[in-house]
């Protein structure tokens, strides 16, 4: 019943918008795509919208999101300006920036803007893991594993993150928090005794 519903929907808004072309109706059609989980689709309603005006904020998110999933590098960062130009208060567009950064490498630019959006939003596990890699790329290690381990702090089950951390800590030799952040993990997964093996070695060294 719901797929119906959403396929009548949709043709309702094509009807409306063969007659008169409207910002609003593209909006909804991409909003609809998006619960369909039809991305494609929702990216070309969200362009067409932004034909119409191009001061959208929200669809130049969207659309710098889903270019960003699609390493439409070019287009991403031709939305983030336009994101910085309508609200240059707003941090969201230097989050995306610091994403595709670290994907292109720019481990450095990355780390610039993600310390920006982290600033005004501390409660995101992923900037917090992505600005970490970064750190770590450039041997930075010391910072890698602050950001790791606020990651954790928001994230404490993300088993991906704490093995980072613990290869920086590592890296560093520093054992006393090799032995704290393993006995962290063994707090969340006590059954693992891979993780109770490694701590024993680290007590013999």
């Amino acid at each position: 019943l719901m797929a119906n519903k959403t396929n009548e929907s949709l043709k309702a808004l094509d009807g409306s918008l063969a007659i008169q072309p409207s910002v609003a109706g593209y909006l909804l059609k991409a909003l609809v795509y998006e619960q369909k989980e039809k991305f494609d689709s929702s990216l070309y309603s969200y362009s067409r919208a932004l034909e119409l005006d191009n001061d959208i904020f929200d669809a130049h998110k969207r659309r710098a999101s889903y270019r960003h999933e699609l390493k439409d590098w070019k287009g991403a960062y031709a939305d983030i300006q336009e994101m910085k130009r309508i609200l240059p208060e707003s941090d969201v567009a230097y989050k995306i920036s610091g994403l595709i950064k670290a994907n292109l490498k720019d481990y450095y630019g990355c780390i610039i803007d993600l310390a920006r959006f982290v600033k005004t939003d501390t409660t995101d596990a992923g900037a917090w893991k992505t600005k970490a890699f970064c750190h770590s790329q450039i041997k930075d290690y010391k910072s890698a594993i602050q950001d790791y381990n606020q990651s954790v702090i928001l994230e404490p089950e993300d088993r991906e993150v704490f093995a980072a951390m613990y290869e920086n800590i590592m890296i560093l030799k520093d054992t006393v928090a090799a032995l704290s952040t393993l006995r962290r993990m063994s707090l969340i997964w006590h059954r693992d005794l891979n993780i109770q093996i490694v701590a024993a070695d680290l007590l013999i060294l």
